[in-house]
């Protein structure tokens, strides 16, 4: 019916979860002329604004995380300095050891990038949980309206240039679905092999190899993009901290008036990017 939990816990007849029996005063019990309208509006508004970016934003952090060091193993056969595996090396002062510590900061990089995107992800579907539950107004004067699309332009361009699109659609080609496509076919999802190596069996290197040369040369563009990934999270998660604010009066005016520029600049910079 469109109401909380709380006033059915005391309706007629005990408590239901499949049916309200409020009383008609209440202008929500069950044949009420507002109840259809109700549970209309909110099925429009699960269906249409909260539902298709919650869906969007999901990820299976153990399969991603998979598919990542199969990525990385493959960097590691060609030398690329991403490496899977911890360097040798301790306290050498040669040539070798400074190759295992650039290795080792390439591997934090790119691990460091993935866990930002798995974050990003995590906090923008709980920003569309908080899109379903407030009014239309709440989320209009909410900074959430202008942060949620920048930070989903910015951790999609970094999760593309760490290869993360590549790597799931070619494990859905090899016939290794995810849990959501699977669920959505009502058939249960092919398991990955659990070794790296054995995964990247299953992969067209011809299309893996160029990613990972990309990566190992762009990594301080990588970490410079993670970065802005991680910021804004924390921007959305600090502001839910102070209750989210509201947007003031002048910068309200200041998205109407010239709401237009700020987005065509987001928008160079993501092309840039």
């Amino acid at each position: 019916c469109g109401q909380d939990w709380a006033p059915h816990r005391s309706q007629p007849g005990g408590f239901d979860y499949y049916q309200c029996r409020l009383p008609t005063s209440e202008g929500m019990a069950e044949g009420s002329p507002k109840a259809p309208a109700s549970r209309d509006g909110k099925l429009w508004k699960l269906q249409r604004e909260a539902m298709p970016g919650w869906t969007a934003s999901e990820r299976q952090p153990e399969r991603l995380k998979l598919l990542f060091r199969a990525l990385l193993s493959l960097a590691e056969e060609f030398n690329l300095g991403i490496s899977i595996e911890e360097p040798r090396g301790d306290g050498d002062s040669s040539f070798l050891s400074a190759i295992s510590q650039e290795t080792r900061g390439g591997r934090q990089s790119a691990w460091e990038a993935l866990l930002a995107c798995i974050k990003a992800r995590r906090c923008l579907q709980n920003c569309y949980v908080l899109k379903y539950h407030w009014a239309p107004e709440q989320w209009r004067r909410s900074r959430l309206r202008n942060w949620v699309p920048e930070l989903e332009g910015i951790v999609g361009a970094l999760e593309s240039a760490l290869g993360v699109t590549l790597l799931e659609t070619q494990a859905v080609r090899a016939g290794f679905t995810s849990a959501e496509a699977a669920g959505a076919t009502g058939t249960s999802p092919k398991p990955l092999p659990k070794k790296p190596r054995d995964v990247l069996r299953l992969f067209d290197l011809r299309q893996l190899l160029p990613q990972v040369i990309a990566i190992s040369e762009t990594l301080s563009t990588l970490r410079q993009l993670s970065r802005a990934v991680v910021l804004q999270t924390e921007r959305i998660l600090d502001a839910g901290k102070s209750g989210f604010p509201e947007v003031g009066v002048v910068e309200e005016i200041w998205n109407k008036t010239l709401g237009d520029l700020p987005r065509r600049a987001r928008s160079e910079r993501c092309a840039v990017m």
